[in-house]
C-alpha cells in the first residue's frame, strides 16, 4: 500500500545500512523504514551480493536526493568491515559532485561513540561498530519493541531471516542456517533509537506537532 514517489517525500525516513563486500556472499541491505506515531515502519528495502559498493552507495544517494525531502531523512551505516570505506565512497561522491545527489548531505549520516556501546556523550564515528559486546544487548531490545510492534516489518523475506535468527547457545545471535543480513539491518534500528541525532529529531517533531495542533485549535475566523 506504500506509494514511494508520493509518500517518501512526505515522510520521516530511518534508513539502516547493512554493508556486504559484493562478491556473491553476505548481502548489503538498505532497510527503510518511516516514523508513525512514535513506531518504526519498514516500508521497503534493498538487498544486493552481487553489486559493489560504489554503485551502491551512489544509488542510496540518489535515492534520497531525489525522493526524499532534505531534512526529513538520516542514514546509519553499520561500520564494521566495509561501512568505513562506503561512508569515504559516499564522501568522495559528494566531493566529485555527482550529479543527481546534489542535495545530499552528508549531515544526514547518524554518528555514534568510537566506545562501541549504546549511548556515549562523544560522537566521532558516521556510523555503529557491531561486536559481541553490543550485539547481544541489541538483539534483546530488538525483540522487545518488535513485540510490543514498536518497530514493524511485514516483508517476507525479513520474516523468513528471523525463523532461522536464534540464540546459538552461547548467549550470542546469529542465523543457524543461510543469511541474517535484513534482520541485522533492521537490529541496528537499536543503536539509532539510542543516538542522540534520532532522539533531538523526535523532539522536534513533537515541538512542531505540539505547535501545530495549537495554532488550529487556538484559530478564530471571527477574531
Amino acid at each position: 500500500d506504500y506509494e514511494p514517489m508520493e509518500m517518501l517525500k512526505n515522510d520521516h525516513i530511518v534508513i539502516t545500512c547493512d554493508i556486504a563486500e559484493g562478491s556473491g556472499g553476505d548481502y548489503t541491505v538498505f532497510m527503510i523504514n518511516r516514523i508513525v506515531n512514535d513506531k518504526l515502519e519498514s516500508v521497503g528495502y534493498f538487498r544486493s551480493n552481487e553489486l559493489g559498493i560504489n554503485l551502491t552507495s551512489l544509488s542510496l544517494q540518489q535515492l534520497c536526493s531525489l525522493h526524499c525531502s532534505e531534512d526529513r531523512y538520516m542514514i546509519s551505516i553499520e561500520y564494521n568491515t566495509y561501512g568505513e570505506l562506503f561512508y569515504y565512497q559516499m564522501k568522495s561522491h559528494c566531493d566529485e559532485d555527482e550529479a543527481n545527489i546534489r542535495n545530499f548531505d552528508l549531515g544526514c549520516i547518524v554518528k555514534y561513540s568510537n566506545d562501541r556501546t549504546l549511548t556515549s556523550n562523544k560522537l566521532d564515528l558516521p556510523g555503529i561498530r557491531i561486536t559481541s559486546g553490543n550485539k547481544t544487548t541489541a538483539c534483546i531490545l530488538f525483540k522487545q519493541l518488535f513485540e510490543r510492534k514498536e518497530i514493524i516489518n511485514k516483508s517476507r523475506q525479513f520474516l523468513l531471516e528471523l525463523e532461522k535468527f536464534c540464540d546459538d547457545g552461547t548467549g550470542h545471535y546469529k542465523a543457524s542456517f543461510g543469511h541474517d543480513d535484513i534482520v541485522m539491518s533492521m537490529v541496528q534500528l537499536v543503536f539509532v533509537i539510542n543516538s542522540l541525532k534520532y532522539k533531538t529529531y523526535k523532539e522536534s517533531m513533537r515541538q512542531i506537532s505540539t505547535y501545530n495542533k495549537y495554532t488550529i485549535e487556538s484559530y478564530n475566523p471571527y477574531d
